[in-house]
């Protein structure tokens, strides 16, 4: 099966909908909220919400916001926010989630987001984070693709029906009075205050307190407190239908009771407007406490979860890269399109080098046409991987060995600055083959000699492996071994996508071959499945200084 990913369109909204509905069973949304509190943002972008399908159905999505510089917002403009993700259930374990966070991610990236956030796109959030215990497949797969897991605030409600306010409530609102503090539903003559308050101490929810200021005025069911001493407001409490909050208190008048006679006016509020339930989505664990105290218990938790390792700035020191430069397309991602999602897992970033398309290969088609299909099967394979991708002008069958080939490798390893790359054997039966590997070996000098003064400054590649390709076995003896167990399945949809490897008629029983030989390598090393690599040593850096032959 060959999977489609591209961003989404008008089309989409309905099947968006029924497909958000089906994959995310405890947070699905009805076609109103995702048009009133998503689409019509003004910070919608339909490129950050990134779709698969197959026949022409949708079968996975990633549904991203992010904050445009040019329109106010309370999100960081430099960080990406995945509201949500899915991916139908007939349809998983094909790598369409690998696929689809890979192709969000590469051009959050490229338009240099610093961060990227799991759920809470502010103010219209379904969840804070990722809730393990409903998705539990959600935290191990943001895991393996380089996330990083953080707090766990919790989501707590309270029945309404026969609420009673807790104990010595009414004692406090009197205490609070003697001290010139009073609490009241709010009026339109409370907006300016409350606003100016919460953008001094509570910027984040300015938003919030604006939208529920509207719902009131417009008698939707929704209330505001606030709390007053003297002229000055110090705090206040927002409710929406059933959802309570957010609510704060100025730091300075905390532990006085305020926040409790805020939440308890607030419920006893919801009750009247038959409310039968009250809850909100996101607090600590010490400050559920006191929701505890007004009969709140919690119903969910939540992890928070994000990425900051390597996105950003393409300046970025840390984030590593893996280069694999093949002869003809197809074949850098077959011998080397494993072991690029297995350091995608690690949080590197990859890129493809096809020296020529392998356009003379087609069956049917002159090469003029096949090369076209070549190219864009290449392009849809480097999505699914999630790498870039580069076409060199050579020719099928004719490929030299010389300095402008040579050079030409060398500007790419500097424009790109990989710290390792793989690459071919020279023992093959295919010449372009043997003379890649002749290209390679030689680029490096060009590449990491700094008196060559080229577009970009020079660079010298780490290290060198040379992959295993059915066509390059001669004299090939590996010693290293790589376990690409968990990579498996989008490595077999990546290599789907060229007709030479997925057509009834194919030339050659590709995915059998790197199947037994994934399976036999991972034998070889106690795993279910491994790619098996030949470091290049020069001579020079096997000549090594010992003082003794002790082994």
């Amino acid at each position: 099966m060959s999977y489609q990913y591209r961003s989404m369109q008008a089309q989409d909204i309905k099947p968006l909908e029924a497909l958000w509905q089906r994959t995310i069973v405890g947070d699905p949304v009805c076609q109103q909220r995702l048009v009133m509190d998503y689409l019509l943002d003004p910070h919608f972008d339909p490129t950050s919400v990134v779709v698969s399908e197959l026949d022409n159905v949708l079968t996975g999505f990633v549904f991203g916001m992010r904050a445009r510089t040019d329109c106010p917002s309370d999100n960081d403009p430099d960080t990406g926010i995945v509201v949500a993700f899915g991916v139908d259930m007939a349809h998983r374990r094909q790598g369409i989630a690998t696929a689809l966070l890979k192709r969000l991610e590469q051009q959050w990236l490229d338009t240099g987001v610093s961060g990227i956030q799991i759920g809470p796109w502010i103010p219209t959030y379904l969840t804070p984070g990722v809730d393990a215990t409903m998705y539990p497949e959600a935290l191990p797969f943001l895991e393996s693709q380089g996330y990083e897991t953080g707090s766990q605030p919790v989501s707590m409600r309270v029945l309404l029906t026969g609420y009673v306010p807790a104990d010595r409530i009414d004692d406090t609102a009197l205490a609070l009075a003697k001290e010139g503090v009073t609490i009241e539903q709010a009026t339109v003559l409370d907006i300016i205050p409350t606003l100016d308050f919460a953008r001094m101490h509570f910027p984040h929810w300015v938003s919030y307190v604006r939208d529920t200021f509207r719902a009131v005025v417009s008698a939707q069911p929704s209330t505001i407190h606030v709390a007053y001493r003297g002229p000055e407001v110090i705090g206040f409490a927002l409710t929406n239908d059933e959802r309570f909050g957010p609510f704060g208190v100025d730091e300075s008048c905390r532990g006085k009771g305020v926040g409790a006679v805020l939440l308890s006016r607030s419920l006893c509020a919801m009750r009247a407007c038959n409310q039968h339930v009250a809850y909100f989505m996101w607090t600590s664990d010490r400050t559920a406490r006191l929701y505890q105290r007004h009969g709140f218990e919690t119903v969910r938790r939540f992890t928070m979860v994000s990425k900051r390792s390597f996105l950003g700035s393409s300046n970025v020191v840390d984030q590593k890269t893996i280069m694999v430069i093949g002869a003809h397309a197809a074949d850098a991602e077959l011998m080397g399109g494993a072991s690029v999602l297995a350091h995608h897992q690690l949080g590197w970033k990859s890129v493809l080098v096809h020296m020529t398309l392998g356009e003379k290969g087609g069956r049917i088609v002159g090469p003029e046409e096949y090369a076209k299909v070549k190219r864009s099967q290449a392009e849809q394979a480097a999505a699914i991987l999630g790498s870039d991708v580069e076409f060199l002008p050579y020719l099928d069958g004719e490929l030299p060995v010389n300095e402008e080939v040579q050079w030409r490798i060398a500007d790419l390893i500097r424009k790109y600055r990989p710290d390792i790359i793989l690459t071919h054997w020279k023992g093959s039966i295919h010449v372009d083959h043997t003379n890649t590997y002749e290209n390679v070996l030689a680029s490096l000098f060009f590449a990491g000699l700094r008196t060559f003064k080229r577009e970009h400054d020079a660079h010298w590649v780490k290290a060198i492996y040379f992959a295993e390709n059915w066509e390059d076995e001669e004299d090939y003896v590996p010693d290293v071994y790589l376990d690409i167990s968990d990579v498996w399945h989008t490595y077999v949809e990546m290599a789907n996508c060229y007709s030479l490897v997925s057509a009834p008629d194919r030339p050659f029983r590709y995915l059998q071959w790197y199947d037994g030989a994934s399976r036999m390598r991972g034998a070889e090393r106690g795993v279910d499945r491994a790619v098996a690599l030949l470091h290049h040593r020069p001579f020079y850096a096997r000549r090594y200084l010992k003082v003794s032959l002790e082994p």
